[in-house]
């Protein structure tokens, strides 16, 4: 398993090589994932280790399994990154989904972002199975969210992620 620190690292990279992709794109997909190469995957493993690190029903019972990106922005050294993500639970081979919102600030010159924030979950509407969001795929859809979960880091030292970052169940 990588850690956060690689993760994070992983994931810079990525978006980076992905600016002139995302930039030259028509920007009226329905998924935007073949556009930033493994970003999904890697938001993915990034939200599984911070839940994992502080709720137990996150380290036992539940995993995440991938992201579908519905929306994707790069403006002012800041990505917009949103969609769904896909988790599932221990007990089952069933499905879940539900939506996730990702902003970072790029600081070129150390190589990593300067903070960024992942919010995941909406507190007011439950989550759907993966069999009906087959065919509702538009039912996360729109931007005023309740959010379940919020994670926020800001800073770095050495160019390494350090341990100011909140991780809240909301």
């Amino acid at each position: 398993m990588r850690t956060i620190d690689t993760l994070t690292e992983m994931l810079f990279e990525n978006l980076i090589n992905s600016i002139t992709s995302i930039k030259s794109a028509t920007l009226h997909q329905n998924y935007y994932n073949d556009l930033v190469g493994n970003t999904s995957v890697i938001l993915s493993a990034i939200l599984a280790q911070y839940l994992r690190s502080k709720y137990v029903e996150w380290k036992k019972e539940k995993w995440i399994d991938d992201s579908l990106i519905t929306g994707v922005e790069f403006k002012n050294e800041i990505f917009y990154i949103n969609g769904v993500v896909i988790w599932g639970r221990m007990d089952t081979t069933e499905q879940w989904t539900d939506p996730f919102y990702f902003e970072a600030t790029l600081n070129t010159v150390k190589k990593t972002f300067q903070k960024f924030k992942l919010l995941f979950g909406d507190k007011e509407i439950p989550s759907l199975t993966y069999e009906v969001f087959k065919y509702q795929r538009d039912y996360w859809d729109g931007a005023n969210r309740n959010w379940a979960y919020s994670i926020i880091y800001t800073g770095n030292k050495n160019g390494r992620m350090i341990e100011n970052s909140i991780v809240e169940k909301l």
